[in-house]
């Protein structure tokens, strides 16, 4: 479990692009969900599931890639992760 636990990861521009393919599948999925169940507590856990699950994609594919797996997705520059402008901001609307 050590290594890049808590190393800061940031997506290149392939990563981000990626990412924002996901927001879009989980944005559709959303909507389609929003058309079957009413809103309320049952709708909001779901937000939050579809959120939870978006932020473990993108962590498992940094992480990965981190490792050597797969096309390069990660930076590491030092820099800190601005998640408004990556995985964050295709749900933004449903916080």
């Amino acid at each position: 479990m050590t290594g890049n636990e808590f190393k800061m990861m940031r997506l290149d521009s392939a990563g981000i692009e990626k990412a924002q393919e996901l927001g879009d599948i989980f944005t559709d999925a959303l909507h389609d969900i929003e058309g079957i169940v009413p809103s309320g507590r049952e709708l909001s856990i779901v937000v939050t599931r579809l959120q939870e699950v978006y932020f473990w994609a993108i962590r498992g594919m940094a992480k990965g890639n981190a490792a050597g797996a797969g096309a390069p997705l990660v930076s590491d520059y030092g820099k800190p992760f601005d998640y408004t402008k990556s995985f964050a901001s295709p749900l933004r609307r449903f916080a």
